[in-house]
């Protein structure tokens, strides 16, 4: 049976694209669909401790995400953690004009994730989305996270303008992270509705460009992390 995910995907063409854009340190984007947005599902009625069938939660990013790696298959994760925890998803991308084949692996609100497959053999993952917030991620990023302590944990950093489907990202080059640049992306969000709340702040933090962690806007926009990916090399 097939549902939508909760979280985003980024597309297999947008990808060289969003990280050729970024890594240029300062000017305008260029656009390409990546990012979207898509209806949650409702949460698991699992425990929240860490499941049994799941004994690895080591993230490296670019080789592995716990027990998943770039020769992972589907039934690897049949034999892994059982078909009765798996559930075919379809990530749209943000202009919807490629649909992903996903498996979503049902552990619980805390360690879920989703699994994007290059194709629908799902002989070879894509990259890992819509993780929970159990997962220990590297440089002790976490699902949540406010504004300030990932500027704690990066070091001063830009962050792309909102209102697009890149905004929020923050390219790792040049931050403490660096060598996670290209195998983790990291997207934080404004808190809801804030482009109604503080419409003077959300507009001058707005459009496709790079924007330094020292403008006073990104603070007063309450921005959180909202999104961990890590994809797989080709």
């Amino acid at each position: 049976m097939n549902s939508q995910t909760q979280g985003f995907s980024i597309s297999k063409a947008a990808v060289p694209l969003l990280w050729a854009s970024i890594s240029l340190g300062s000017g305008s984007l260029v656009p390409s669909p990546s990012l979207a947005a898509t209806p949650p599902v409702p949460k698991q009625i699992i425990g929240q401790a860490k499941p049994a069938q799941l004994t690895d939660t080591t993230i490296i990013p670019g080789v592995k995400v716990g027990p998943v790696t770039v020769k992972t298959t589907y039934q690897d994760l049949v034999r892994l953690f059982g078909a009765q925890r798996l559930t075919d998803v379809r990530p749209p991308d943000a202009d919807d004009t490629e649909r992903e084949f996903g498996t979503r692996v049902n552990l619980g609100p805390d360690w879920s994730m989703i699994v994007v497959w290059q194709d629908k053999t799902k002989v070879r993952p894509f990259q890992i989305i819509d993780m929970g917030p159990g997962w220990q991620m590297p440089g002790g990023l976490k699902i949540g996270m406010p504004f300030t302590e990932v500027l704690n944990r990066l070091g001063p950093f830009d962050m792309v303008g909102l209102g697009g489907p890149y905004g929020g990202v923050i390219p790792l080059r040049r931050t403490r992270l660096e060598q996670y640049f290209g195998k983790m992306i990291l997207q934080l969000a404004p808190v809801p509705d804030a482009s109604k709340k503080f419409p003077q702040a959300y507009k001058a933090v707005k459009g496709e460009q790079l924007i330094p962690s020292t403008n006073p806007n990104w603070r007063a926009l309450g921005m959180t992390v909202k999104y961990i990916i890590f994809p797989f090399p080709r």
